[in-house]
């Protein structure tokens, strides 16, 4: 499966302050909540989004605040995102990796 690295967070080496910080919020979220949802890092993102834009806009103009979400840059949970106002997504390519079920859990796979 292709999905980013937060599924498999445990086999991660943290060498980024993102990465920490990922691995920090996922072992926050494991225990309020007992397990992890993957898409619950794209939600987080997205609250992240939005509040980065409020926080930077002037005015809360629905057109202010688009504006600032369409040049949105910042590493997510779920990885580097790099909107655009042709990307809505902006989740970067090097967010995603090949993911393997081995053992019951997902691991990273191995070349």
């Amino acid at each position: 499966m292709v999905f980013t690295q937060t599924m498999v967070i445990d086999d991660v080496i943290a060498t980024t302050p993102a990465t920490a910080a990922r691995k920090q919020w996922f072992r926050d979220y494991t225990a309020k909540f007992g397990s992890y949802y993957g898409y619950s890092s794209f939600a987080a993102d997205a609250v992240q989004m939005v509040t980065n834009a409020l926080l930077q806009s002037t005015t809360l103009s629905r057109e202010s605040i688009r504006s600032i979400v369409e040049t949105s840059q910042f590493d997510g949970l779920s990885g580097p995102i790099r909107i655009t106002p042709d990307n809505h997504s902006g989740l970067m390519p090097q967010a995603l990796t090949v993911l393997v079920a081995r053992n019951g859990r997902w691991r990273l796979a191995t070349s």
